[in-house]
């Protein structure tokens, strides 16, 4: 499976994110910073308008999914799916409450987690959309790889 950045630096216009998180501020927020470097977002609440945008949108490249969405479905089962219909859909997980243990034991494989809060140049880090280097990259909000 390719790398975040090998994908993303071949082809940034050509990428659509599903982004689903159960707080829409977060979502749009998400939404304007990946719109901002010319990457389409979809933003889905929760799993059944994530399970459904997957239906319905061939072009989906890369999911951003909180792991705690409310009600459903985690967003471990999320990305499970996805990858299971997508399978070489990049996934990065993001969650202010979960742990780096938890993300290794039910993340899908080649997957990323990012630790809310996070900055726009954290986010487009952990997506290959910018230099590893990014400021503000080495702090408790860095992406870590599975």
């Amino acid at each position: 499976m390719s790398g975040w950045g090998q994908r993303v630096f071949t082809g940034v216009r050509h990428l659509q994110v599903l982004v689903v998180d159960d707080d829409s501020a977060i979502c749009e927020l998400i939404a304007d910073i990946l719109g901002d470097v010319g990457v389409a977002t979809l933003c889905a609440a929760n799993d059944r308008e994530a399970y459904a945008a997957l239906d319905r949108e061939q072009a989906v490249t890369a999911v951003v999914v909180d792991l705690n969405l409310r009600e459903g479905t985690t967003g471990f089962d999320v990305a499970r799916a996805a990858r299971a219909k997508l399978p070489a859909l990049d996934v990065l997980y993001i969650s202010g409450e979960s742990s780096d243990a938890s993300f290794r034991r039910f993340g899908v494989e080649g997957s990323r987690f990012l630790f809310k809060p996070f900055t726009a140049s954290e986010l487009l880090a952990a997506l290959g959309l910018a230099e590893r280097g990014a400021p503000g990259s080495a702090s408790r909000s860095s992406a870590s790889a599975f």
